[in-house]
């Protein structure tokens, strides 16, 4: 008979209970009878007297059987027994034979108070127990429970110790049964204690322990063990995003051997953040894969998947740009497919050649909303890609029509010509073949417009033998008529009467239109008048004004030519000496016409072939009523910029100055806006507008503070404005602008900006120095000299500043100037103003007093001078050195006015 028991037997190995429950930790019988009134969970009697089989003696086997006796006894029915009580007398049978072995009853008994709820005592039974017997067969399971207990109480950092146990257990060299679950537990150990790293050592340590051949083969395992594998790639995810996501995935794995299933894990984190909609994340994480790996069969793949990410969470800039990072990655150019066979990847393929079609789309449209040549170029980057990735495929020729296309909207009539043929005669006739050489004929036209001479020239004879080849083509076109009548009209403007006179009798059927038919005849009648066969250029000017209608304007200038044409006959006619019909044939140029007809050309496009023909007034005209009339067209930044460049070339400079001043305002790339303020300022300054130039350079130092040296540039063109008008005070200001702008510019500082500064710091030193010599030393000397000696502390601290700039030329002229500024104070202090009342002994007195006064400064300036002169040795021929010498050679002739040779020391003072 069996007693209840909360516990089960499913982790029952090599014959040993499973989990029995865990009992409360009962002391003595009073504690043993107040666990039968609390506790009322009751013992299976069948296990424990089983258990006795296990003991390690017969002697305490016996002891154990007795007291479970006098157990049954004293609760006299052992189906009543308190599991307390009986957990007790095992415990007092360990105490009462400690010589024993007890390892599978201290686990047993762990088993039961874990059941019962008393972690506690059965985490200190395990503790015993795996302390005591380290070579138990149990020892193994014992620390994996002890780890779970741990755990659960959440002392991770012991659990962890106790799972690390389990893994380095080894029976016979086998692991242990818990080893899998172990190291996954020890992973979450680690988790929990924020070591992320370490967690996922462990964790994919269990991917290892799953892979095939280096790979996780997830479609093939047990649906248990793919439930595992998952769970720990789920816990690697949360790894990841508890450190810095994505960047910690990549820098983890840098540091590591590269593994197959490395790209699951990639995956398997882009998804996790995706699921949480953590879309920045999960794109982030596929692509840093790609970054590292963009060789990697997956990675196409995963740049499919941002695409994906985009679209489906609708950031539609950001979708653009991941279709272009495939697509360029991927290109049917790139080493990729030189790696892997393409039919392997003809998902990937299939994606390359529509986000191909897709970008090309995107920024056609694009294009035509905004004319911007930047979408425009896309445009055509992506068409020229798919045509040389797909060119076999069935739609080839709709995108290279679409190519021609978006070519003939940007202006590129000459590439689009090519294009717009490939498409009509370079694949199998399609539902535009036509459409595409008609277009072709159109873009001849506007390209031609753009040229001039001898490539005009080659150029319209390309579009007639393009032409030609169109109606001949395409003989039931609408336009075929008018296209081949165009052709032989071309052809004699060339002067190829033989050819276009040909072509024309070809073409001169009944079927044609009668105004075609009557152009056709208008220039046989034109060719058979040059080659001088005037009666039959009377019948073809005949039959051209029959089919011409009545009030059509070019009837007057054909009646002209018919009549010239009867009249040449007359000429004819009375050379040859019939005089008789010559008269007939003048007689009837009265038939035809009583007066000439005529003919008036016409021009189109004028601007722009004007400016390509250099007719400068011309186009201003155009271009200034098109601004005039058209006040807020689109294209009015376009005509500023032309007519900057126009009135330039035709020397209206003031004109131009205005409009680069305009151009500067304009959208544009900021050098380009940079160059065009710059531009102007200098126009305006050399149109002699002095007040203008200053106003648009000091624009020029607000607006574009970068570059530094054009900034300093234009601080200096200021000052030398400024100081051209005589305007000290603004050139003052603007020196010192330039020297802050200098001194703050850290690495930006270049030997120019150093020179200009330094240059600035010197000529403001000038001014002062003046000051300081209009001090004369007057009566009485003390306030006089005090005076000068403040006004030359001033000058000599604004030289000693500019010299500090190392600059040779203003090093010479400060080091120059300070020698002077001693210099004058010797002389100065000697020449001052005696006092009157002074006797002529007493005068005596005052002078040598003077000239001791004066002496030392007149010293140092000796020693400035010398310095100055000493920068010979270095190279420096600079005229502040030599004019140190000459004032050398007057304060010390007997040293400085002999010399012929100098080798002076070099002497540094800055």
């Amino acid at each position: 008979m069996l007693f209840m028991l909360s516990a089960c037997n499913s982790n029952v190995r090599d014959g040993r209970i499973g989990s029995l429950g865990e009992p409360a930790a009962l002391q003595d019988d009073v504690e043993v009878e107040q666990a039968i009134v609390e506790e009322p969970v009751v013992a299976d009697y069948g296990k424990f007297i089983r258990l006795f089989d296990t003991f390690s003696s017969e002697a305490m086997r016996r002891d154990g059987m007795r007291r479970m006796a006098d157990l049954q006894l004293r609760f006299n029915d052992k189906e009543s027994m308190p599991l307390t009580a009986v957990i007790q007398l095992f415990e007092k049978l360990i105490e009462d034979h400690p010589l024993e072995r007890h390892d599978r009853l201290m686990y047993q008994l762990s088993r039961e108070y874990e059941e019962s709820g008393d972690l506690d005592t059965a985490l200190a039974s395990l503790d015993r127990m795996v302390k005591l017997y380290q070579d138990s067969k149990f020892y193994d399971e014992a620390q994996f429970r002890r780890g779970e207990i741990l755990f659960s109480k959440r002392q991770y950092a012991e659990a962890e110790q106790a799972y690390s146990q389990v893994i380095a257990f080894r029976k016979y060299d086998d692991k242990s049964i818990y080893y899998e679950q172990a190291v996954y537990k020890q992973g979450w150990s680690q988790f929990k204690q924020s070591r992320y790293n370490k967690a996922l050592n462990s964790f994919l340590h269990l991917l290892d322990l799953h892979t095939h051949e280096g790979d996780l083969k997830l479609d093939s395992m047990k649906p248990s063990e793919r439930q595992f594998v998952e769970d720990a790639m789920r816990a690697i995810n949360l790894s990841f995003s508890y450190q810095a996501g994505p960047v910690s995935a990549r820098d983890y794995f840098a540091g590591q051997h590269r593994r197959v299933y490395e790209f699951r894990i990639f995956s398997s984190l882009a998804e996790f953040y995706l699921q949480k909609k953590h879309y920045a994340d999960s794109v982030k994480t596929y692509r840093l894969f790609v970054a590292a790996n963009d060789m990697h069969p997956q990675s196409p793949s995963f740049l499919l998947k941002v695409i994906d990410v985009y679209d489906k969470s609708g950031f539609p800039d950001l979708l653009i740009e991941a279709k272009k990072d495939y697509v360029q990655r991927y290109s049917i150019k790139s080493s990729f497919w030189g790696l892997y066979e393409p039919s392997s990847y003809l998902r990937e393929l299939q994606a390359l050649n529509d986000n191909l079609k897709q970008l090309a789309s995107y920024y056609h449209a694009e294009a035509q909303k905004s004319k911007s040549s930047l979408s425009y170029r896309e445009a055509q980057r992506w068409y020229r890609t798919w045509l040389d990735s797909f060119a076999e495929e069935k739609d080839a020729w709709y995108m290279n029509f679409l190519f021609a296309e978006i070519l003939n909207e940007s202006g590129q009539y000459e590439s689009a010509v090519s294009q717009y043929e490939r498409t009509a005669y370079d694949y199998d006739r399609h539902e535009r073949s036509a459409e595409a050489g008609y277009a072709a004929l159109l873009m001849y036209a506007k390209h031609e417009k753009q040229l001039s001479g001898f490539v005009q020239q080659q150029w319209h004879r390309r579009s007639i033998e393009s032409a030609i080849r169109f109606a001949n083509t395409f003989t039931d076109h609408n336009q075929a008529d008018r296209v081949l009548t165009s052709a032989v009209e071309n052809l004699f403007q060339l002067g190829e009467y033989k050819k276009a006179h040909q072509i024309a009798l070809q073409a001169s059927t009944d079927s044609m239109q009668h105004e075609l038919l009557a152009s056709i005849w208008t220039v046989m009648a034109h060719i058979e008048f040059e080659w001088n066969d005037f009666v039959a250029a009377e019948k073809s000017y005949s039959r051209a004004l029959e089919l011409m209608p009545q009030k059509q304007v070019e009837r007057d200038a054909l009646i002209k030519k018919k009549a010239v044409a009867v009249y040449k006959q007359g000429e004819i006619s009375r050379k040859q000496g019939d005089l008789q019909s010559a008269v007939k044939h003048f007689s009837r140029v009265k038939q035809v016409s009583n007066e000439a007809g005529l003919v008036a050309s016409a021009e189109y496009d004028a601007a722009a072939a004007m400016i390509g023909l250099r007719q400068w007034v011309q186009a201003a005209k155009v271009l200034e009523a098109f601004r005039r009339a058209n006040p807020d067209h689109a294209l009015q930044p376009e005509v500023t910029r032309k007519l900057a460049l126009v009135y330039l070339e035709n020397g209206q400079i003031d004109e131009a100055s205005r409009e680069y001043e305009k151009v500067s305002h304009l959208p544009a790339d900021k050098t380009l806006q940079l160059e065009s303020l710059w531009q102007a300022a200098e126009l305006s300054e050399q149109a002699g507008d002095a007040a203008r130039s200053r106003i648009l350079y000091e624009s020029f130092v607000k607006r574009f503070p970068d570059p530094l040296e054009r900034s300093i540039e234009a601080r200096q063109r200021l000052i030398e404005l400024y100081q051209r008008d005589n305007n000290l005070k603004q050139a003052s200001y603007w020196r010192l602008e330039l020297i802050n702008s200098d001194a703050k510019a850290g690495n930006q500082r270049s030997d120019r900006t150093r020179y200009l500064a330094a240059k600035a710091s010197f000529d403001l030193a000038e001014p002062v120095f003046d000051r300081y010599r209009k001090v004369k030393l007057t009566v009485p000397l003390k306030k006089s000299l005090s005076l000068k000696r403040k006004r030359m502390d001033e000058a000599l601290k604004m030289y000693t500043r500019a010299a500090a700039y190392k600059i040779p030329e203003v090093l010479t002229a400060s080091t120059y100037r300070i020698a002077a500024i001693y210099q004058d104070l010797g002389v100065a202090i000697y020449n001052s103003e005696r006092p009157k009342q002074l006797s002529e002994e007493e005068l005596e007195q005052y002078d040598i007093l003077l000239e001791e006064k004066a002496y030392p400064f007149e010293e140092k300036a000796i020693e400035f001078h010398e310095i100055n002169v000493s920068r010979l040795a270095e190279g420096l021929d600079i005229v502040w050195i030599w004019k140190s010498l000459e004032q050398l050679k007057e304060l010390l002739p007997v040293r400085y006015n002999k010399l012929e040779k100098t080798d002076p020391q070099v002497i540094t003072i800055f």
